[in-house]
């Protein structure tokens, strides 16, 4: 049985604290480079705080056993890049709080077992979830740096789960789901009552985080030569797919 708590702290990234002039030559003149992004001379050091509580056991002259493991993250100061009012486009910003907390658990077997010839099978199964508890003051919401041209952002809201997909435009739908058409036959907008963009941002479309995590590991042993392989898998989390 183990029981852990640790916090440790992260500084941000260099050169995001203050705005400086900067040059480029162009045809060998001189010229002052437009800067979009304001820089934070505030930005606090990341806290990250942890819990772990696990059990470790063993049977069978250890040809048998498993590894159990819950553990609870919390990280507060995030430095991000969130929207800003012209003449910037972006700001850093701590962007308050996250948790993430799961399980994992690890099952190693010795199905068999000679003086010359051992074959290992161990698997491991991990479920996680992040989710966004706070964000900075003025912040409703952050995206992941993406592609403009997507039909979709990534990110999360307050109270969301960090990873969430939003569409930028949805169809309006009855309670079946299925399209509710205008008097032409076409499908007609989702509006919000007037506010698209929040009510997009409540009504997610998917999340990209995997709901499990597997991995397969064999391992053979023959007179002091190994051969072993891993097999990853994923299973859940969303794609979006655009040609």
């Amino acid at each position: 049985l183990r029981l852990s708590i640790a916090q440790v702290g992260k500084d941000p990234e260099p050169y995001n604290l203050y705005n400086t002039v900067q040059y480029s030559f162009s045809n060998g003149v001189r010229q002052s480079t437009v800067q979009t992004i304001k820089m934070n001379d505030n930005l606090k050091p990341e806290i990250k705080t942890s819990y772990e509580v696990g059990l470790d056991m063993k049977f069978l002259q250890n040809r048998l056993g498993f590894d159990f493991t819950y553990y609870y993250n919390s990280t507060k100061n995030q430095a991000m890049l969130v929207d800003a009012s012209s003449p910037w486009s972006k700001q850093w910003v701590n962007a308050g709080k996250i948790n993430n907390k799961g399980i994992e658990f690890t099952l190693y077997t010795t199905p068999v077992k000679t003086k010359d010839f051992t074959f290992d099978l161990n698997m491991n199964l991990a479920h996680n979830v992040s989710t966004v508890e706070e964000l900075a003051d003025g912040v409703d919401r952050i995206y992941f740096a993406g592609d403009s041209h997507m039909p979709v952002k990534v990110g999360a809201v307050k109270g969301g789960k960090l990873g969430d997909i939003y569409a930028k435009k949805l169809m309006k739908r009855d309670a079946a789901g299925n399209p509710i058409l205008d008097a032409n036959g076409l499908p007609q907008p989702e509006t919000g009552d007037g506010n698209q963009e929040q009510w997009l941002l409540y009504h997610p479309i998917g999340n990209i985080q995997p709901k499990l995590l597997m991995s397969v590991t064999p391992t053979f042993r023959y007179k002091g030569i190994f051969l072993t392989a891993m097999f990853d898998m994923k299973f859940g989390g969303d794609i979006v797919s655009v040609s």
